[in-house]
């Protein structure tokens, strides 16, 4: 099981950040049996592949305020630009085709070629993953 990418840089999502991932942790132990309680499960799981998106340039990362994460978005939408120190914007990312962003950088400077979020193209979605439940 992974918890990983739930990292943002907006202030206003580090409560709810910090509040998921301690929910998370607590109901993969609950999982495990090592802790009393009952696990809870998603109803579906999506299966596909990733793309890691490189930066096309350096500078600081600023992620699309619209951008609604681990939401299915269009071929096209701008996930983010990348400024220079003077405040121009000298790159785009944007999504490579249909799929879902379920992994933002925690931190805003990077180079080019770094990447800037973790893409995911959604190949089925799956409902019985855990027989019996």
């Amino acid at each position: 099981m992974e918890l990983g990418g739930n990292c943002r840089l907006l202030t206003s999502d580090f409560h709810a950040v910090a509040s998921d991932l301690a929910d998370s942790y607590l109901n993969v132990m609950r999982h495990y049996g090592m802790i009393g309680g009952e696990a809870e499960y998603a109803d579906s799981w999506r299966q596909g592949h990733q793309i890691a998106l490189l930066a096309p340039a350096s500078g600081m990362f600023v992620g699309n305020p619209e951008l609604e994460f681990e939401t299915s978005i269009a071929e096209g939408t701008l996930l983010g630009q990348i400024y220079n120190l003077y405040g121009d914007v000298v790159g785009e990312v944007r999504a490579p085709q249909e799929g879902v962003v379920f992994g933002l950088r925690a931190r805003a400077s990077l180079l080019e070629g770094h990447w800037c979020c973790f893409f995911g193209v959604v190949e089925q979605t799956v409902d019985n993953l855990i027989p019996g439940r």
